[in-house]
């Protein structure tokens, strides 16, 4: 077992560019779904909200495509793949390019421990589920209610958290998650930055509910050779030797 986080974040140098802009794709997978367990600052979003996870609640899990679209435009990447979430902080997505259906990594969340890991670069990155948001839950607002593709959808409003990492300032500065009405689950989000531009939509579809989902779906062992990035623990890694 080896320790030490400036050898392995030199070695990474190069690639850590893209790797800030793949975990912050894989982020907002996340925020989606845990971000409306709020206490709201006005009743009627707050009774959406206790509707929306009522909903939830009683769906007990789902299946979903996605796809996510980044739109800095000297990038424009385009990741997309299957998630699948157990009410209420359980998930699991897997994130692909686009252009050729490339396996980029997997990002997976027991409700206690939040995995992001990049199988090409045998990097697996380890947060507390519950020690990092993405957005100031005291925001949340609910701004209008319409039609996306033909359901009606709740559209709610949140605000970035002042705990956004620096990195990630020019990304986050606000959110629009578009909820359906009638069974909870998230349809579309929109990223604003903090100069109100669009920085990324995230779409989901081919919506299939399933209570049954086992919780040992959402558990991850880092496989032989893989390097821990733990993010709670400034940095420190780990390496798992083979």
């Amino acid at each position: 077992m080896e320790n030490g986080s400036l050898p392995g974040i030199r070695h990474l140098a190069k690639r850590m560019e893209y790797i800030r802009a793949l975990m912050a794709s894989i982020a907002i997978v996340f925020v989606i779904a845990s971000s409306l367990t709020v206490n709201a600052q006005d009743s009627e979003t707050q009774e959406i909200i206790d509707k929306i996870e009522a909903m939830a609640k009683a769906t007990g899990g789902y299946h979903a495509d996605y796809v996510m679209v980044d739109s800095n435009q000297k990038t424009r990447r385009v990741t997309k793949g299957q998630m699948k979430q157990k009410w209420p902080y359980m998930r699991w997505a897997e994130i692909r390019r686009s252009k050729d259906d490339r396996l980029i990594g997997f990002s997976i969340s027991n409700g206690v421990t939040r995995w992001n890991y990049l199988p090409k670069y045998k990097l697996a990155l380890k947060r507390n589920a519950h020690g990092h948001e993405w957005i100031d839950k005291q925001s949340v607002r609910h701004v209008r209610t319409e039609f996306l593709g033909g359901e009606e959808v709740y559209v709610i409003e949140a605000q970035g958290s002042a705990g956004i990492p620096v990195d990630n300032l020019d990304f986050f500065g606000r959110t629009e998650f578009y909820i359906g009405t009638q069974d909870g689950i998230i349809r579309q989000a929109i990223i604003f930055n903090s100069k109100n531009k669009i920085k990324g939509t995230q779409i989901f579809f081919n919506i299939r509910p399933d209570p049954s989902i086992s919780e040992e779906d959402f558990e991850f062992v880092p496989p032989q050779g893989t390097q821990i990035f733990d993010l709670d623990s400034e940095a420190q890694t780990t390496h798992i030797e083979k």
